[in-house]
């Protein structure tokens, strides 16, 4: 991944991506995990509605625990995407709430993501956050 500098989130998205897998919309490497039995996590940010729901509910139906994560304000809706998960789906999953663009939310919805669930194997963050960033 080569990431050109464009945005102050620079550094942080370097930082990201040096610690944590972003995943992808396939899924082959997620299912050969799955199917010798190892438990992976997740973490989605803008997991209320739309691409981040789907997301999160996709990575739940291949066998992952899902963190999801949005705004307060959308606690309703986080509160049912894990029943969907959960119920649906009979993967564990948490609802995290903070605000991405705050490093004290982010640090402690990844700890607690990882206390809750036993760790962390892929993130996907909600690409409008890192406008002006081209991944390539």
């Amino acid at each position: 991944m080569r990431i050109r500098r464009r945005s102050p989130y620079y550094d942080k998205l370097r930082d990201a991506a040096a610690v944590a897998s972003v995943i992808f919309e396939g899924s082959a490497m997620v299912n050969a995990a799955s199917t010798m039995g190892l438990r992976r996590i997740a973490f989605v940010t803008g997991a209320a509605q739309g691409i981040g729901r789907t997301v999160a509910l996709r990575l739940a139906r291949d066998g992952l625990g899902v963190a999801v994560i949005d705004l307060p304000s959308k606690r309703k809706q986080l509160g049912d995407v894990v029943s969907e998960i959960k119920d649906a789906q009979g993967q564990p999953a948490i609802a995290l709430m903070g605000d991405v663009s705050n490093e004290a939310d982010m640090r402690r919805m990844t700890e607690s993501a990882v206390e809750h669930l036993g760790g962390l194997d892929v993130v996907r963050l909600k690409p409008s956050l890192f406008d002006g960033i081209t991944l390539g």
